[in-house]
């Protein structure tokens, strides 16, 4: 456990993400919550304590490390891009104790997996990647950076999701469709193609409602 953690986010996954470290390690988190200077907000109440929300991004010398607690890419993209400005890097992957990950999957830095997640044999995601509580991710699955996975979601076997991409709670995927990059994936959706860089799908079975 680090001496002192940034989350990136003061919102509900935030939050969440703060209870899912509460329940992983056998002492509370030290952390701090990050937050853009026009979404300031009074600390936060969480697994029994009060934390501070900082806005103007003015850490104390031994914070050095970060874990992503937002849910939708591109805010989590603009967050992570300050955090390096900063020159903090991604904490280890955070797994919920109730979530299941085979031994065979490859986890980069700064991703965070949800309780009753299941991670399948051969996956592969990439930095800050978020798999919410009951996602379901088949074998062989690619996921890449700072892609979200929201909770419910199934990806099956061999998809490939590529970067900044949303897919909305309740989500199904059949095996081996690739998801463009920053594409959004509605919740329930029932997806049976391939999807278009910065698509955004709805529907069973899903179908472009535009671009983003």
């Amino acid at each position: 456990m680090p001496a002192e953690l940034v989350i990136l986010g003061a919102g509900g996954w935030a939050r969440e993400v703060c209870t899912w470290m509460c329940e992983s390690w056998s002492l509370p988190p030290k952390v701090v919550f990050a937050v853009d200077p026009e979404y300031a907000s009074p600390p936060i109440q969480c697994c029994g304590r009060e934390y501070q929300v900082i806005s103007d991004w003015n850490f104390k010398e031994s914070v050095r490390e970060f874990i992503p607690g937002v849910g939708y890419p591109d805010v989590k993209r603009k967050l992570i891009k300050k955090a390096r400005e900063w020159e903090l890097v991604p904490f280890k992957p955070i797994i919920h104790p109730k979530a299941h990950c085979a031994p065979d999957v490859n986890m980069a830095l700064g991703c965070v997996i949800g309780p009753g997640a299941i991670i399948g044999s051969g996956v592969h995601l990439g930095r800050c990647v978020t798999i919410g509580p009951g996602c379901i991710i088949g074998h062989d699955v690619v996921i890449e950076e700072s892609s979200t996975c929201m909770p419910g979601s199934i990806i099956s076997g061999n998809c490939w999701i590529k970067s900044g991409v949303c897919i909305g709670a309740g989500a199904v995927l059949r095996e081996k469709v690739v998801v463009g990059h920053g594409s959004v994936i509605g919740a329930q959706a029932g997806v049976i193609c391939d999807c278009i860089d910065d698509g955004v799908y709805v529907g069973v079975p899903a179908l472009s409602i535009g671009i983003r």
